[in-house]
């Protein structure tokens, strides 16, 4: 009878170890699931996504959407980017016009978009270059955006940013700022904003040319974390590392 209530109570302190055990591992997973989430790299299903270009100079226009087959002039659709490329647009010659979005960069909750080009004009003009995504879903955990603008033989480059929280394609509802720049070129600018609801984003590219000349440049877009965001990822991954270290540890 002793030798049987002392296996019971063995019993139930292996229990009560376990039971520790996996209220600790449901803790740690909690919280580092909680910092994917507040990143913004949540498996949220991505609303249908509409990444699109639109081409413009001197009354000469295309425009290129990523959900069809293509929009005529060399251009074509990959995927999460849109691409023109050896079509003429006015007095310039689109040599290659990308943008790239969601998912190739950021999601639709974290987002980040990339416009590059690469034009020659024949005659002096300007060129506008236009990338816009609608579907951001606005998550409390981004507080503002971080834009770039670089390249080289830039004859005059103007890039305007734009949240549209009408979620509109090419929609300019607020301006974020602009960054501008000539010659060889790189520079980066904060723009403060929490979006709060469901929006668009829109990047417009202002190339002007006073001959013939040619301009190649790359510019981006990108949400900025809060910092109580970075603090939570980083303690949902120091959790994780201490429960692995714990279970090596038990296993040994």
């Amino acid at each position: 009878m002793v030798e049987h209530s002392k296996f019971t109570r063995s019993a139930k302190q292996q229990g009560g170890e376990e039971s520790m055990k996996h209220s600790m591992k449901t803790g740690f997973f909690a919280a580092f699931t909680a910092g994917i989430m507040a990143l913004g790299l949540s498996f949220t299903p991505a609303p249908a996504h509409a990444l699109s270009l639109k081409v413009s100079s001197d009354g000469d226009s295309v425009t290129c959407l990523s959900v069809t087959s293509g929009c005529g002039g060399g251009a074509g659709t990959i995927g999460y980017s849109t691409i023109f490329g050896g079509g003429p647009i006015g007095n310039f010659n689109a040599l290659g016009i990308t943008g790239f979005g969601p998912n190739t960069l950021g999601t639709f909750d974290f987002p980040s978009l990339d416009l590059s080009a690469l034009v020659a004009s024949t005659a002096a003009g300007t060129l506008t270059i236009e990338l816009s995504e609608v579907g951001f879903t606005g998550p409390s955990s981004v507080q503002g955006f971080f834009g770039s603008l670089s390249g080289s033989q830039i004859q005059s480059v103007q890039l305007d940013y734009y949240v549209d929280l009408g979620n509109s394609l090419f929609g300019k509802g607020t301006s974020l700022g602009s960054l501008s720049g000539l010659g060889t070129f790189s520079d980066t600018a904060s723009f403060p904003f929490v979006p709060g609801s469901t929006y668009s984003l829109t990047m417009v590219a202002t190339i002007t040319h006073t001959g013939a000349q040619t301009t190649s440049m790359d510019a981006q877009i990108n949400a900025v974390p809060e910092p109580g965001t970075i603090f939570l990822f980083g303690s949902g991954l120091m959790g994780l590392a201490a429960w692995r270290l714990r279970k090596n540890k038990a296993n040994q």
